[in-house]
């Protein structure tokens, strides 16, 4: 009867020993996750790596679609890192921070841009010869690459404008001016691409004036 009181006693013990090693061994999951966001990154230039704010312990991080081309997660730091090989549309990646007691995310907003070049190759129709009083068809420019603006220099003759961002030239010369050269300028935020254009504005011409000689009658002179 002790010995199955004793075995009883010890069994309970055991129980006991063992509910309390699990209680104590339970961990919470993380979270708050989080990335500086949205991300927005080039072509052949290095992303400025991204690390993760979080709360609590965190045994592994995971993304739920690959990355754009280049770029990589580090699966035990959370780190993302690289030098995009082709660009990417504006999308989510859903980041998941992970221990055993559970998990926590994020969604990252990350774009791969093209990388920007400056415009080149700019030209007009030219030398222009323009005449007062009369509208000059449209000028337009042929150029290479994105153009963000354009600007002129020294200002265009009286009645002439340059569109700053079509850098279309048109308008009604109101004045004569002898002939000019006018720098174009077509610029982006990598650097811009130049254009002398050569204009003249000639005075109108006068009507010429016709003599009715039918009626003339030379005594009217005498």
């Amino acid at each position: 009867m002790l010995r199955f009181a004793l075995a009883a006693s010890f069994a309970v013990l055991m129980v006991a020993c063992s509910s309390s090693k699990d209680k104590n061994s339970s961990v919470s999951s993380p979270s708050g996750l989080s990335y500086t966001s949205p991300v927005i990154a080039t072509v052949g230039t290095a992303l400025a790596s991204l690390s993760p704010t979080v709360t609590g312990t965190v045994s592994s991080y995971s993304v739920s679609q690959a990355l754009p081309a280049g770029l990589s997660l580090n699966t035990t730091s959370g780190v993302i890192s690289g030098t995009p090989t082709a660009a990417a549309a504006q999308a989510s990646y859903t980041i998941t921070a992970m221990n055993s007691g559970g998990s926590t995310t994020f969604a990252l907003s990350l774009t791969v841009n093209t990388p920007i070049t400056a415009p080149s190759a700019l030209s007009y129709l030219s030398p222009l010869a323009a005449t007062v009083g009369t509208a000059i068809t449209p000028l337009s420019p042929t150029v290479t690459g994105t153009v963000t603006s354009y600007s002129v220099s020294p200002a265009l003759p009286a009645g002439l404008s340059l569109n700053t961002t079509s850098g279309v030239i048109s308008g009604t010369p109101t004045a004569a001016s002898a002939r000019s050269t006018d720098t174009i300028t077509a610029t982006n935020s990598a650097g811009n691409t130049t254009f002398a254009l050569a204009l003249t504005v000639s005075p109108a011409a006068f009507p010429s004036l016709a003599w009715d000689t039918g009626n003339w009658d030379s005594t009217n002179w005498q």
